[in-house]
């Protein structure tokens, strides 16, 4: 991925060094105004440790009341499932690509998520196959919040669904911008 970030990015002559890093880890020198955890990265870290790891390291990357902004998939009840579930077919360079996925349950908030990834000619041979696993740990907006206030952020603003401040009935994801604290 970080190749193909390099690529389109070059086009458009788009400055700015790639690095691939644990989010547990950040070895960063300098500072940044703002860190972007997005794609429920927080989800992945399964243990308490690697959450407070990923959120004290990202404290640290910011500068003195820079923001971190982060998003997370809200548990939802009931998606659990033995078989492979469609999430979507669309197009794709001339064929059809499909993805589905199945989420087993490996305790109360701890899931893994299988998904399988098919790109199917038009007579429905399957062309290609990829499938992928992960592990995720469920968080309520409520303990999101918690944890960046652990971490010494200060909670800014709220959305749900990328969108709204208002909660809606059966929200899919929460997203929390926190400022971290000046130093006492």
């Amino acid at each position: 991925m970080l190749a193909e970030l390099r690529r389109k990015a070059s086009p458009q002559a788009l400055g700015g060094r790639v690095a691939q890093t644990d989010a547990r880890a950040l070895g960063f020198v300098d500072r940044f105004a703002l860190v972007l955890c997005p794609y429920s990265l927080v989800t992945y870290m399964t243990s308490e440790d690697d959450v407070v790891r990923m959120l004290d390291s990202s404290r640290r990357a910011t500068t003195e009341g820079g923001r971190i902004l982060l998003d997370a998939f809200v548990p939802q009840r009931g998606v659990e499932s033995d078989s492979f579930r469609i999430d979507y077919r669309r197009p794709y360079r001339g064929a059809m690509l499909t993805r589905a996925r199945r989420v087993i349950a490996l305790g109360p908030r701890h899931n893994r998520i299988e998904r399988r990834y098919e790109l199917a000619a038009s007579d429905g041979r399957v062309l290609e196959r990829i499938e992928t696993g992960a592990d995720i740990r469920l968080f309520e907006p409520e303990d999101l919040c918690r944890a960046l206030a652990d971490a010494g952020l200060a909670i800014e603003a709220a959305w749900w669904d990328y969108r709204s401040a208002e909660r809606p009935a059966q929200p899919r994801f929460f997203t929390v911008s926190a400022r971290r604290r000046a130093a006492a």
